[in-house]
């Protein structure tokens, strides 16, 4: 290998570590329990969410997502990240409560539905039974 080929894959594999450390996972947002049935969690009853080491540890972090945009408000004002497009989202019935995120957004824009979309902000866990158990707050749309 010649030194300029090497130098190349080290400068590729680099820029590839530092992004993927940017990007949280969803599978990461999974690891939290509720203590109800699985019968309970699809008729919507859902305990007080209990958080596992790993989620904990990324409380108040900036994280960065890939989802889907989904208005949850007749103005389009209020708006959640899902893992899953609308037709596989949680409120469909497809999903668990851990696999869409509350946004609180500095600014809202006109966000592309049914396309993947990067959220950053800081995240915040919600340890109540009734909302959703992820914020993102101060949350911005970073286009890629």
């Amino acid at each position: 290998m010649t030194k300029s080929f090497s130098l190349l894959i080290l400068c590729m594999l680099l820029t590839a570590a530092s992004f993927a450390q940017d990007i949280s996972s969803w599978d990461l947002l999974a690891d939290v329990r509720f203590p109800t049935s699985i019968r309970q969690q699809r008729l919507g009853d859902y305990g007080e969410p209990i958080f596992g080491t790993k989620i904990q540890a990324k409380a108040g972090q900036e994280i960065t997502i890939k989802g889907y945009m989904l208005p949850i408000t007749v103005d389009n004002e209020k708006f959640i990240l899902s893992q899953f497009p609308f037709q596989d989202c949680f409120f469909c019935g497809g999903a668990g409560k851990e696999t869409v995120i509350e946004l609180d957004f500095e600014k809202l824009e006109d966000f592309p539905i049914d396309e993947p979309v990067y959220i950053k902000g800081r995240l915040e866990l919600v340890p109540v039974p009734h909302e959703l158990c992820y914020r993102i707050v101060d949350a911005k749309w970073v286009k890629k």
